[in-house]
């Protein structure tokens, strides 16, 4: 097709929501006083506008927040089936806490043979202390002849070395050239990534999660190339402007953001996945930020 829009990796965040609260998590989940939940509705009008607007994707994640704490996960694993063919692989991301259902999984894949082909389960594994059901749920995607995939960080030898820390907002790069020049060493601007976000009724399509929590924040006012809002209703004259807002971000070599971001670098600091915070200390970081300050 002629000026096909091609995105190598999207992200569906269905859920905030999440039994882990830590300190670094790059979605920003356990800050939020009221993490987005979105509903069926929002997702299936969501999915159908990206569809719309994207021809073809690389891979397409649902995840959160923990994407099993969604009661609807499966129908939306479900509705996505009618997209399977321009997806080359649909993954969920878990934090390797909840077994999914083998009874609703073994029904999809029977019912849609293409998603047998094309499913893939990622398992985030923080150890047992923190990810208690991640070898269950590898042995249930094995006996289910799912793909999967153990992702570690706990011990030695982490994956990608451990965790970037995205939550200091202060700006770090301040000319043009500066912020062109780290933008370039982000492996989630040199790889395009994407995500669907939701908020107070609203869907957004972000470059990154770190863009869109800035955008939340008012961190990056002026910041429009990152973070586009999707009509409640997409006429073709819609769909039109949002295909070339999607082209010209994914083409933009950076954003306002960039200047506030310490990047998915090669030589960006790492640090311990997932440590949790205290509940006194979550009730402190829940109480400094408000959600749904979009200024859109």
């Amino acid at each position: 097709m002629e000026n096909s829009i091609y995105l190598p990796r999207t992200g569906l965040v269905i859920t905030e929501r999440c039994n882990l609260a830590c300190k670094l998590c790059a979605e920003y989940s356990p800050y939020y006083r009221n993490p987005p939940h979105a509903s069926l509705d929002e997702i299936k009008r969501a999915v159908d506008i990206y569809f719309q607007c994207v021809d073809s994707v690389g891979d397409f994640s649902v995840f959160g927040g923990e994407p099993f704490l969604h009661k609807e996960v499966y129908k939306v694993l479900k509705y996505l089936c009618q997209y399977i063919d321009r997806i080359n692989r649909l993954m969920v991301l878990t934090n390797g806490t909840i077994l999914p259902s083998e009874e609703k999984l073994l029904e999809m894949l029977d019912k849609f043979p293409k998603l047998a082909e094309k499913l893939q389960i990622n398992i985030s594994d923080y150890g047992q202390n923190l990810s208690k059901r991640s070898i269950e749920i590898e042995e249930i995607c094995n006996k289910l002849n799912i793909k999967n995939r153990l992702i570690k960080y706990h011990g030695d030898d982490l994956f990608c070395d451990g965790w970037v820390d995205y939550g200091d907002h202060s700006q770090k790069y301040f000319t043009e050239v500066e912020i062109r020049e780290h933008a370039k060493k982000c492996n989630f601007r040199k790889n395009i990534y994407s995500n669907i976000n939701f908020l107070d009724g609203k869907v957004f399509f972000t470059r990154c999660g770190r863009a869109f929590w800035r955008k939340v924040l008012g961190v990056t006012s002026h910041d429009s190339k990152d973070v586009i809002l999707f009509p409640d209703e997409a006429k073709p004259e819609d769909i039109l402007e949002l295909r070339n807002k999607i082209c010209d971000m994914i083409n933009s070599e950076y954003s306002d953001s960039c200047a506030y971001c310490n990047g998915m670098c090669d030589d960006s600091p790492r640090f311990v996945p997932a440590e949790q915070f205290t509940p006194d200390e979550l009730r402190n970081i829940k109480s400094k930020f408000m959600e749904g300050k979009y200024n859109g």
